[in-house]
């Protein structure tokens, strides 16, 4: 079995493992290392999503904000951050 761990970038990897833990610890050696992981559906349509909301005329020119923040799956993740 495969477990899928996000990575701080808000991509993902699997792991080949049923161990959490052993997962964890490969996805930080794998983002470590300069690994860029990849984006699921879910992600890729949340950030369509946000974009359509977010104004680019006045808003703030990050991209990577705008990534980070569609790849949090809720309202109060993304006001956390």
């Amino acid at each position: 079995m495969a477990i899928k761990v996000r990575l701080p970038n808000g991509r993902y990897i699997k792991v080949n493992t049923d161990d959490k833990n052993v997962a964890k610890e490969e996805a930080i050696a794998y983002y470590n290392e300069g690994g860029k992981g990849f984006t699921d559906a879910t992600t890729e349509q949340l950030g369509l999503e946000f974009d359509k909301k977010f104004d680019k005329e006045t808003g703030v020119d990050a991209p990577w904000l705008r990534t980070k923040l569609a790849a949090m799956e809720t309202r109060l993740e993304k006001k956390r951050f």
